[in-house]
């Protein structure tokens, strides 16, 4: 199994977590498997990626949660 068929999986499961917060990281992607990614909703990062990047999606997901709940 791929990544992009475990997010397809979690979906299908019905997991609770929010889509903008999940997020699959590649070294070797196509552009089908990039729209893939982001058709689920979920954030795509390209290796290399930069630690500022990963670092604001990750307070992204952080407010999200926080706005969800509140």
């Amino acid at each position: 199994m791929n990544g992009i068929e475990l997010l397809r999986l979690q979906r299908k499961c019905g997991c609770k977590a929010l889509n903008a917060n999940k997020a699959l990281m590649s070294a070797i992607t196509t552009d089908k498997q990039q729209a893939a990614v982001e058709e689920l909703g979920c954030h795509f990062f390209q290796k290399p990626f930069k630690l500022a990047e990963v670092e604001q999606w990750i307070s992204d997901c952080a407010k999200r949660i926080y706005d969800e709940g509140a």
